[in-house]
């Protein structure tokens, strides 16, 4: 009979959200020159799991990012199926952007 493990709580009981701004925003951000330009990939705009987008708006903006674009993927390049599906990339968007001085927002 195979013995299921129980698992610490600690192990499920993270932010993803922040885990995702702290590791894949703002480290690359921080990184960047004023003027230096970014461009994300965000796959995670299904509104079934992640209902609050703007999270993301403001981790950039806490880095002196500026968004100057966001365009769902599908609107760039045609999704063949099975790629177009909402499961793979039919949620995809690209965020790009430049850093900015605080005071010029």
């Amino acid at each position: 009979m195979v013995q299921i493990r129980e698992y610490p709580t600690f192990l499920f009981s993270f932010d993803l959200a922040k885990c995702f701004t702290q590791n894949f925003i703002h480290h690359p951000l921080g990184r960047l020159k004023k003027g230096g330009k970014f461009i994300f990939i965000d796959l995670f705009q299904d509104p079934k799991y992640y209902p609050d987008p703007s999270k993301i708006d403001i981790a950039i903006e806490s880095r002196n990012g500026m968004i100057t674009e966001r365009v769902r993927l599908d609107k760039i390049i045609e999704l063949p199926f099975p790629l177009k599906h909402k499961k793979v990339l039919g949620y995809a968007e690209i965020i790009t952007g430049r850093i900015v001085e605080k005071d010029s927002r």
